[in-house]
C-alpha cells in the first residue's frame, strides 16, 4: 500500500510540475497608446498612420508616424479612429526620429 501511495503522489506532483512549467504568461507592453487616423500630408517625412504614445512626447509636438503595423494586428477596411492600443515600440531611424517601429500591438 505504500509504494501505491508514493506513486500516487509521484504522478500527482509531476502533473502539478508540468502543467505550471507549460502555462505562458504574456509579457506586458512597453506603452499604451492611441491610433489618431493616417497622416495625408505629402512631405518626405510625411505619410503613415499618426500614433500618441502615452507619457512620451514626439519630435514634432502632436504624434509620431508608424509606416508599417505588425501583420497580426488588423485595422479594417473602414477603422473607428482613435483606437486604443498598447504596443512595444522603438524610435525608428527615418526622419529624425519621427517614425516609431511597432513590434508588438493589441487593442485595450
Amino acid at each position: 500500500m505504500k509504494h501505491h501511495l508514493r506513486y500516487t503522489f509521484l504522478a500527482c506532483g509531476i502533473f502539478i510540475f508540468l502543467s505550471v512549467a507549460s502555462c505562458k504568461k504574456e509579457k506586458p507592453f512597453q506603452n499604451n497608446a492611441t491610433l489618431i487616423g493616417f497622416d495625408v500630408r505629402a512631405c518626405p517625412c510625411c505619410g503613415g498612420l499618426k500614433i500618441v504614445i502615452d507619457n512620451v512626447p514626439s519630435p514634432n509636438g502632436d504624434f509620431f508616424l508608424v509606416d508599417t503595423l505588425p501583420a497580426e494586428f488588423e485595422l479594417g477596411d473602414n477603422p473607428a479612429f482613435p483606437i486604443l492600443v498598447k504596443i512595444d515600440w522603438k524610435i525608428g531611424t527615418q526622419c529624425l526620429g519621427n517614425y516609431v517601429e511597432i513590434s508588438r500591438i493589441a487593442r485595450r
